[in-house]
């Protein structure tokens, strides 16, 4: 039987763990907690793109690029909209497990719906800061300045 517990007495050391190896490998850089974040949100919007890429990829299938004139940084809405899809899917699912949370009497269970409130609200938080940051409509030479500068 799978115990959230086990899951999460398993998974707090390799997230402390990791997060001190992150916080010394920056250490000595401006990088920061900024910098994180604006990391995660830029990977975030990324994903779905790199993730059709991969399955064109092994289906054999060329994806066309269109190349977009110098000086000219423009998005697509079309290209946000599954993580505003993913995003309300996350809302709707928070909303319905913190019911679930209230209405459980059984310990396992109360437990295994905490972890997956924790990992909705996770991708949640990335989420719409990848929606913000996209929405804004912002160049793409000036992304990376941008993503700095917006979270001080």
């Amino acid at each position: 039987a799978m115990n959230p517990y086990a899951y999460i007495l398993a998974y707090i050391p390799y997230m402390i763990i990791t997060f001190l190896i992150f916080a010394f490998s920056i250490r000595g850089t401006s990088y920061g907690v900024r910098g994180f974040l604006a990391h995660q949100a830029n990977e975030y919007l990324a994903f779905f793109g790199i993730t059709m890429a991969f399955i064109s990829f092994l289906l054999g299938r060329k994806i066309p690029f269109k190349v977009t004139p110098k000086g000219k940084g423009m998005r697509s809405f079309k290209a946000i909209i599954p993580h505003i899809i993913i995003f309300i899917l996350l809302i709707a699912s928070v909303v319905n497990g913190s019911y679930w949370l209230l209405t459980s009497s059984l310990p396992t269970e109360r437990g295994a719906i905490a972890v997956n409130l924790f990992w909705a609200l996770w991708h949640i938080i990335f989420l719409s800061l990848t929606i913000y940051f996209s929405l804004s409509g912002l160049k793409e030479e000036n992304e990376g300045k941008y993503f700095e500068e917006a979270l001080q």
